[in-house]
């Protein structure tokens, strides 16, 4: 009975964090001030892909490296962290692709 009793205090606390996370996240989202993001290092720009595979339950896995060849800037996200990915309007051949964005 006690381990049943942690199992289910630990459950709830899990759920308290990660609902503070997403309060978090979406406050960060909020921020318009693109500069005050960086400085709080939760969020780094021109980025692009250095690889993709796909790791445990079939998830994908992306690798980002700085446009510019230069180490990452000091920042907070971790692995497990929820991310906000958006991608800018390109022209490749004279076609536009879409802006997309992605939060997990």
């Amino acid at each position: 009975m006690a381990l049943e009793k942690f199992c289910a205090v630990q459950s709830d606390l899990l759920g308290l964090e990660r609902a503070a996370e997403l309060a978090q996240a979406q406050e960060h989202v909020g921020l318009k001030d693109m500069k005050a993001l960086i400085s709080a290092g939760v969020c780094l720009v021109k980025l692009e892909v250095e690889s993709k595979r796909f790791g445990f339950f079939g998830r994908l896995v992306v690798t980002l490296k700085a446009a510019n060849k230069q180490p990452l800037p000091a920042h907070k996200i971790t692995t497990g962290k929820n991310i906000l990915l958006a991608f800018k309007l390109i022209s490749i051949n004279g076609q536009c692709n879409r802006v997309r964005s992605r939060h997990t």
